[in-house]
């Protein structure tokens, strides 16, 4: 997985420990608190069969022996829950059995990124995703929001990749989805049956390797942006921030090729301020560039 600039252990490599206010959720393939004593995600055999809780290897990272040990049938195994680190117990569902990420293929291997980490593989033909929901009284519409993810994908041309979906409780109107669009748009308002690009860049991003997103929509002061592999893509002082009900990560909806997910940090704040130091814990972790 790299080296991390901090030793795997210290309490400081944490990223709960140092930027936990104001924190949603926090969800990882690593141990992000050093309180935290649950499990990461809990897999499925198939659809219906016998579930399991997987915690962290002494290195703080997912216990894949402890999965392959249960799993002695080498079955397919598939993310059912995948645990909230940061104390708030807002765990990630899977939508519905026939739409679910994948942690292992049909003979119970890993799915893994180029750095070698453990991903979760959205199979294109059923999709999958995870998604949290009922959480509207924490992110009122016009409030804030900041989201840190990372995710990978091994496409070797540039495709239409729904990263994430955030929707009210009115479901005709106005969710916010990231993604990485075929020509430019990668933040769109999307009124049922209508795609309208809200924010508009001419960066893409990079479709063979590793990818973080931050996203901070807040309007007070008013500003919104996004930073595509800790770059800045595009920014906007007029984006209209929708009530947020429903997190799906990657999109609820399936329409497009989605992202296979690592991790992803949700604040119900504006968190420019840390918003640097928080990549560079994220990015001395997973070592991308």
């Amino acid at each position: 997985r790299g080296i991390p600039v901090i030793p795997v252990g210290s309490s400081s490599n944490f990223l709960v420990d140092q930027y936990g206010d104001n924190m949603f959720g926090a969800y990882s393939l690593r141990k992000l608190s050093s309180t935290y004593t649950g499990s990461s995600i809990q897999v499925q055999i198939g659809s219906a069969g016998a579930t399991f809780d997987a915690g962290f290897d002494s290195n703080n990272y997912l216990d894949t022996a402890s999965i392959a040990a249960w799993n002695t049938g080498n079955d397919q195994l598939y993310l059912e829950n995948w645990y909230d680190q940061s104390g708030n117990v807002n765990n990630m569902d899977s939508n519905q059995t026939t739409r679910r990420l994948q942690v292992t293929d049909v003979n119970g291997n890993f799915f893994t990124a180029s750095n070698g980490d453990i991903r979760l593989y959205m199979n294109e033909v059923s999709k999958g995703n995870q998604y949290i929901n009922n959480v509207a009284s924490s992110f009122p519409a016009s409030g804030s929001v900041s989201l840190f993810g990372i995710y990978y994908n091994d496409r070797s041309s540039f495709a239409n990749y729904e990263i994430v979906l955030a929707r009210g409780t009115d479901t005709t109107l106005l969710p916010i989805v990231l993604r990485s669009k075929l020509n430019t748009g990668i933040i769109e308002n999307l009124p049922k049956n209508v795609s309208q690009n809200a924010m508009v860049s001419t960066t893409t991003l990079n479709t063979s390797s590793i990818n973080s997103i931050s996203f901070i929509a807040n309007q007070n002061p008013g500003i919104t942006s996004l930073f595509s592999n800790t770059a800045l893509a595009v920014t906007s002082s007029t984006f209209t921030i929708p009530e947020i009900n429903l997190f799906a990560f990657p999109n609820l909806s399936g329409t497009a090729l989605d992202s296979e997910p690592m991790e992803w940090i949700i604040y119900n704040t504006d968190k420019t301020s840390d918003r640097v130091a928080i990549e560079t814990n994220q990015n001395d972790f997973y070592n991308f560039s």
